[in-house]
């Protein structure tokens, strides 16, 4: 929050009244929302896992009382508390569940004060598309925690915000839109400097150009797509952006040492997804990313579903602790992530040190084992300039790497790559390379992934 108080936005500003700040009906919720979350976040972990437990109680009652799929799967059970070997037992629910079931999943009835019921769909960037069913009141949620995470980083709100977004209305053209403000939520209690909004679509050369003529304060785009802004800003000189918001996807060390190196700014990610909103947010002080513990609950489990501890990996679980519309208990994600260790800043909110993906990310050797690809990029540029790459696996022997340069590669350029590939992966897959002049395509989410594994 701007830490001069005249930065809240006055509703009574019209009437005389600028300071101090009186707030919309809807601003001081969220600005009571916003105390609670800096009150929890310095709490120890025992104390914000019991909340945890006093909310998930409530779930629990209400999904076996008024959702028809749950009526069934906790009948004859008493009601598990969170983390304990009970709650364990309690079966996943998959995105094939979210799919099959997707009717008994929604309940019969909804507290009137949680508001309308939304629908939101996922991209279906896994092959399995579905549509969860939310409340108003878990916009509410989503508000405050977006704002949390522009104090934790302390950003200037009077500056200007550039975003660049699939799927945004009216920002096409080569000039996009232009806004006065940022918007919802930042507008219901602060003064804000103004927006600039452009569709994913714009050619990337277009998009430098129009960051070059705004020069925004901030910039809020993908990975992929800040990755290829680099690469023009590279050569046609940086805008002098304070800092990146990524967005949509993982964020490689790779990345963020070249934002650095061109921009001279750092990037600050965020962990959320279509169906559950925020789920970790990145600390400003240890840079892991803190789960968002008074909207969900995260567990991250290995192959025998037991929690992993700092520093393994596992598969994201996650449970949304006020979805009463359509209650996703022990959601498998269907992402990877790494256990973090505890923030030396004091925060008590769980940590994740890196989240590493999906399943179809990783790479499958002959023998059936899976494991996070190691492909050695940090050395592709000592052969020749890469400006993109992606690795897709097409059996457990065969692997196709598309490399977008701007020269066409030579043998013994292709040669020597393919050494450091396989020394890198540790096996001596049949590598097979494929040549482009443009950047390869992204999801129409706006995602791109570097490794895609089509092996079953």
């Amino acid at each position: 929050m701007p830490a001069n108080a005249r930065g809240l936005h006055s509703s009574l500003e019209r009437d005389g009244i600028k300071w101090p700040a009186i707030t919309t009906a809807g601003g001081s919720q969220l600005l009571a929302l916003l105390y609670q979350l800096d009150a929890n976040e310095r709490s120890a972990a025992a104390a914000l896992l019991d909340a945890q437990r006093s909310q998930a109680s409530e779930l629990l009652s209400h999904a076996r009382e008024n959702v028809p799929f749950y009526a069934e799967r906790l009948a004859t059970k008493d009601l598990p508390p969170l983390a304990t070997e009970e709650w364990l037992r309690l079966h996943l629910l998959t995105r094939a569940d979210v799919l099959l079931h997707a009717r008994s999943l929604r309940a019969l009835r909804v507290p009137k004060s949680h508001g309308r019921r939304l629908v939101t769909r996922t991209s279906g960037s896994t092959g399995q598309p579905v549509e969860v069913v939310r409340t108003q009141l878990l916009q509410q949620f989503w508000e405050a925690i977006t704002l949390r995470e522009h104090i934790w980083h302390g950003r200037d709100a009077s500056g200007s915000l550039a975003v660049i977004r699939a799927n945004v209305p009216n920002s096409s053209g080569p000039r996009g839109r232009h806004e006065a403000t940022w918007g919802s939520p930042f507008n219901k209690i602060w003064q804000t400097g103004c927006a600039y909004i452009l569709d994913l679509a714009t050619d990337v050369r277009e998009q430098s150009r129009w960051i070059q003529e705004r020069q925004p304060t901030y910039l809020l785009t993908y990975p992929a797509n800040l990755a290829a802004l680099l690469d023009e800003f590279a050569h046609c000189g940086a805008p002098p952006v304070r800092e990146v918001i990524s967005v949509g996807g993982a964020v490689s060390l790779q990345l963020r040492q070249k934002c650095a190196e061109v921009l001279g700014a750092p990037i600050v990610a965020n962990y959320s997804s279509q169906e559950l909103g925020y789920l970790a947010l990145q600390c400003p002080d240890c840079e892991q990313y803190h789960v968002q513990s008074e909207s969900v609950f995260v567990e991250v489990l290995d192959e025998h579903g037991m929690p992993c501890s700092p520093g393994e990996c596992g598969r994201v679980i996650v449970t949304d602790l006020h979805n009463f519309a359509m209650p996703l208990i022990r959601y498998e994600i269907g992402d990877y992530a790494e256990v973090g260790h505890p923030c030396p800043a004091g925060r008590g909110l769980p940590s994740l040190r890196e989240v590493l993906g999906r399943r179809r990310n990783m790479v499958v050797f002959p023998d059936g084992k899976r494991h996070w690809p190691m492909t050695g990029f940090a050395r592709f540029n000592d052969v020749a300039y890469i400006r993109q790459y992606q690795f897709v696996q097409h059996s457990r022997e065969r692997i196709e790497v598309r490399l977008v340069v701007r020269d066409e590669l030579t043998m013994d350029q292709l040669v020597r790559l393919e050494t450091i590939i396989r020394d890198a992966m540790g096996y001596p897959f049949e590598i097979e390379f494929a040549q482009f002049n443009e950047l390869l395509p992204l999801s129409q989410g706006g995602k791109f992934e570097e490794f895609v594994c089509k092996v079953r």
